[in-house]
């Protein structure tokens, strides 16, 4: 089915989430609809409007620390494109990713261990750290910032989307 837009109770954009979760806010009186879908849902009961975006009504703080889910999308975010051996600036399809430490080390894949690299620079590199390849890494590897993970690319089309309809 469709996917909803999530805003904070300030309007800022915080997930793309399920029709399920959307109506179950809805009906909660946790959130409300800001605009909707031309699809209504019916049950025995009740029939409602799909919405498209919803706000939440209160500011809730995450009181568990969030756990960041390792995506090489994001890891490409943080390094904006880079190779981060010999900064050479690359498309989407030209990155790879490359283990710091390799796997075949022991090395995990995590942000602090795995950088943009260029094809030509990961296969030189082969299954050794930077060290015994005698390469050096531009920037140390860390976990990209909050603003790359909450933006994601469906997210942020979602919401420029929501906002220019709210323009016209």
């Amino acid at each position: 089915m469709e996917s909803i837009l999530l805003l904070s109770y300030d309007f800022r954009p915080l997930r793309i989430i399920g029709w399920e979760k959307a109506i179950y806010l809805v009906i909660q009186g946790k959130a409300e609809a800001i605009d909707y879908y031309e699809k209504i849902i019916r049950s025995v009961s009740t029939e409602i409007v799909l919405p498209k975006v919803i706000r939440l009504k209160q500011y809730f703080r995450c009181k568990k620390k969030v756990r960041l889910i390792y995506r090489k999308s994001a890891v490409f975010s943080r390094d904006q494109l880079v190779c981060q051996y010999c900064s050479k600036k690359m498309g989407r399809s030209e990155a790879t990713i490359d283990h710091v430490v390799p796997r075949a080390q022991g090395g995990p894949s995590t942000y602090e261990n795995t950088v943009t690299s260029c094809s030509s620079c990961n296969a030189k590199k082969r299954d050794r750290t930077p060290k015994q390849a005698g390469m050096k890494l531009l920037n140390t590897p860390k976990p990209p910032e909050k603003e790359l993970l909450q933006f994601q690319p469906e997210v942020e089309k979602m919401y420029e989307s929501f906002i220019a309809e709210l323009s016209v």
